[in-house]
């Protein structure tokens, strides 16, 4: 059985400290500067390593494609004077992918030992075109966060040494309507690309309410629109527990290559319907308040 992670990606506002405020700055954050700036970055290096981007399919609601890595192949040795020599050869290793636009939601084969999460999504927020550059956007790629595992985390433990936040936005379709307004409150007074806080008790007795603003970070954070991370205390052990280790996936059969993922594009769209029946859920439950 194989894993697909299921992603999302937002465009955010950037820092507009040095600006030139005579010019005009356009409105992309419902543009989709991801799809056009992969289309223009098809190869590139990221860590002092090779990736490309290749098309298969694609439709106004989506697009199929590959991500390719560059690795090197022991394939045989030769000798020389100075003995056995180790050949070599490219070795791309392939993670087909899905994206789908509506939702800004991105499906990717999983392969740990071949690109970290933390790597995927750091190599995915890289790219930038022009337009972004000259109206001061960023592209932001975060894991959907499986729900149910934040408060487990919190009240099974024997104590809380630290909690952490990082939050993106607010340009985030489908994170609570608390959760946009907070970040939207915070930027004209500290132009901030993102927001962050700790909270921390060296001997673990940290307090945790469950209440609105611990539960609109959450949110925020497990919709695609960051991270949170727990230090607890869990059998005399110090543990830190991260929202990344629970990203979502979908189990399915072997993912051999693009064509593979193609045939199961039918339970894609399922999962698709699925979480946008929790954001869009959300967004209703939210607007009501």
């Amino acid at each position: 059985m194989d894993k697909i992670l299921v992603l999302r990606y937002q465009n955010v506002k950037a820092s507009t400290l040095f600006s030139d405020s005579s010019v005009a700055v356009a409105d992309l954050s419902r543009e989709n500067t991801l799809i056009k700036s992969i289309k223009e970055n098809s190869s590139f290096t990221l860590y002092y390593s090779e990736y490309k981007f290749l098309f298969y399919i694609e439709d106004d609601l989506g697009c199929f494609g590959t991500l390719m890595k560059k690795q090197k192949a022991n394939v045989g040795r030769t000798y020389d004077n100075k003995g056995p020599v180790v050949e070599q050869m490219d070795n791309w290793q392939q993670m087909p992918f899905y994206i789908y636009y509506k939702t800004q939601i991105i499906f990717i084969q999983e392969k740990k030992k071949i690109i970290p999460i933390t790597i995927l999504c750091e190599l995915l927020s890289s790219l930038k075109i022009d337009e972004q550059k000259i109206n001061y956007y960023n592209t932001i790629v975060e894991p959907i966060i499986e729900p149910g595992n934040f408060w487990p985390a919190i009240k099974n433990s024997d104590g809380i040494y630290g909690l952490k936040f990082e939050l993106v936005g607010p340009n985030l379709f489908g994170a609570t309507k608390s959760a946009n307004q907070l970040l939207q409150a915070l930027k004209p007074i500290y132009n901030q690309e993102k927001f962050s806080f700790s909270l921390e008790n060296e001997n673990a007795a940290l307090k945790v309410p469950e209440n609105k603003f611990i539960e609109t970070c959450r949110d925020q954070a497990e919709s695609g629109g960051g991270s949170w991370q727990i230090t607890a205390l869990i059998r005399r052990a110090k543990i830190v527990i991260k929202s990344y280790d629970k990203a979502k996936t979908i189990s399915t059969d072997n993912i051999k290559d693009i064509e593979s993922l193609v045939g199961i594009r039918s339970k894609l769209h399922d999962a698709i319907s699925r979480i946008d029946a929790i954001l869009l859920g959300k967004i209703n439950k939210s607007a009501k308040k």
